[in-house]
C-alpha cells in the first residue's frame, strides 16, 4: 500500500502583514504558478501556488511548500510579517519574514537549484532589538537586494545583499523611537531616466502610530537611509502601504502610493521622480510647490501630491493591495468590518 499527500490546510496568523501576494503575480505567468503567495502559519511560512489554466479543475490555491527556520521557539512565538518577491532579473524567488522575538529570516529559491536556502539576518552581533518585527519588504535594483524590517520599538533596519558578493550585511539602522513605530513598510526601485550602468534609487514608504506616511531614500550606490518627507492627512494609525507599478512619463517616472489607516480611509499619493540631486544653491529641506511637495534626494528630485481619497469602509482599513489587471489597475482593501472592497483606478491619472 502506498500513501501520498493529497491536501494540506493550515491557518494564517492573525497579523496584518502575515500574508503576501506580489503585485506581479496578479497576472499569471509560468513562474507565478509555482509560488504565487506566502503566509505565516505559527512559526513556518506556507507557500501558495495558483492553478494554471490547463488545470482548471484543481483548487485555485494550494499549499505547495512550508519553510521552517532553525530558531528555538516557545508557545507564544510566531511569525508576524512575511514578504514574497520574484526577481525581475532572474528566476530567483525570495521570502523575507520576521517574528515576535525580533528574528529576521531570508529564504532564497532558484530554478537551477530547486530548493530553498535559509539565512538569518538578525544575528546578535548586529545589535538589533529583541522585540517583535512589525513589517518587512524587499527591493531589488540592478546591483543589489535591499531588505527592510521595522521593529515594534521604532527601529527601521536595512540589509544589503550585493549580487556580486552574495553576502548579506546590515546597511543602515534608524532608531525613530516609540512615537514613530512603523506598522507597515513598502519599497520600490525607481527607473527615472538614469544613465545606463547607474544603479536605481530605492524609495521607501513607512507608516504607523503617528498617522504619517514617512518617505525615505536609499540612493543608487549609497549605504545610507535618508529621510525625505512626512505626508500628513490620516487621522489614525497607518496600517498598510502599497506602491503601484511605476509609469514612465517623458523624462520622469510616476508612481501611486496607497495608504490605509484606522481612520477608515485610503489615500492615494502621486509621486513623480526626476533625475537631479541637490545643487550648490538648492536646499535639501522639503518645500511646497504648486502641485504638492518637493523633496530632494541624493540623485533624484521627488514631487509628491495628494491624489485621491477612497471612502466606503466603516471600520479600520488594515490592508491595501494593488491588483494588476489587463483593463485597469484595481485596489483591494480589507478591514475590521470584514467587507473587502475592489476599486478600479483609472480616472486619477
Amino acid at each position: 500500500m502506498e500513501a501520498t499527500l493529497s491536501y494540506v490546510a493550515v491557518g494564517c496568523n492573525a497579523a496584518t502583514n502575515a500574508l503576501s501576494i506580489p503585485l506581479n503575480t496578479s497576472l499569471p505567468s509560468s513562474r507565478s504558478y509555482k509560488f504565487s503567495g506566502a503566509f505565516a502559519a505559527k512559526n513556518v511560512v506556507s507557500l501558495l501556488s495558483c492553478s494554471s489554466p490547463s488545470n482548471a479543475s484543481g483548487a485555485p490555491l494550494t499549499i505547495v511548500e512550508t519553510l521552517k527556520h532553525q530558531e528555538v521557539t516557545t508557545n507564544s512565538t510566531r511569525l508576524t510579517s512575511v514578504r514574497l518577491q520574484h526577481s525581475t532579473y532572474n528566476s530567483a524567488v525570495r521570502v523575507l519574514a520576521g517574528d515576535s522575538e525580533g528574528h529576521v529570516f531570508l529564504w532564497t529559491w532558484t530554478q537551477d537549484e530547486g530548493d530553498w536556502k535559509l539565512l538569518q539576518l538578525s544575528l546578535k552581533d548586529l545589535e538589533l532589538p529583541a522585540v517583535a518585527v512589525a513589517a518587512v519588504v524587499i527591493a531589488e535594483t540592478s546591483r543589489r537586494q535591499l531588505y527592510f524590517a521595522t521593529f515594534s520599538d521604532g527601529t527601521l533596519a536595512v540589509f544589503e545583499e550585493n549580487k556580486t558578493r552574495g553576502k548579506v550585511i546590515l546597511l543602515a539602522k534608524l532608531e525613530l523611537g516609540v512615537k514613530c513605530i512603523m506598522e507597515t513598510v513598502d519599497a520600490i526601485a525607481l527607473t527615472y531616466g538614469n544613465d545606463e550602468g547607474t544603479e536605481e534609487s530605492v524609495l521607501v514608504a513607512a507608516g504607523g502610530v503617528d498617522s504619517k506616511v514617512h518617505l525615505f531614500e536609499v540612493a543608487g550606490g549609497s549605504d545610507t537611509l535618508t529621510p525625505l518627507l512626512e505626508l500628513e492627512g490620516h487621522r489614525g494609525w497607518i496600517r498598510s502601504l502599497a506602491f503601484q507599478n511605476q509609469q514612465k512619463i517623458e523624462s520622469a517616472t510616476s508612481v501611486l502610493l496607497a495608504s490605509a489607516s484606522q481612520d477608515q480611509r485610503i489615500r492615494l499619493w502621486k509621486i513623480t521622480a526626476r533625475s537631479g540631486g541637490p545643487g550648490k544653491e538648492t536646499s535639501k529641506e522639503p518645500a511646497e510647490v504648486h502641485d504638492g511637495f518637493l523633496a530632494i534626494g541624493q540623485q533624484v528630485k521627488y514631487t509628491v501630491s495628494f491624489d485621491a481619497l477612497l471612502l466606503g469602509h466603516e471600520d479600520w482599513v488594515t490592508s491595501v493591495q494593488w491588483m494588476q489587471l489587463p483593463h485597469a489597475d484595481e485596489i483591494s482593501s480589507g478591514t475590521q468590518d470584514s467587507q473587502p472592497q475592489l476599486v478600479p483606478i483609472t480616472s486619477y491619472w
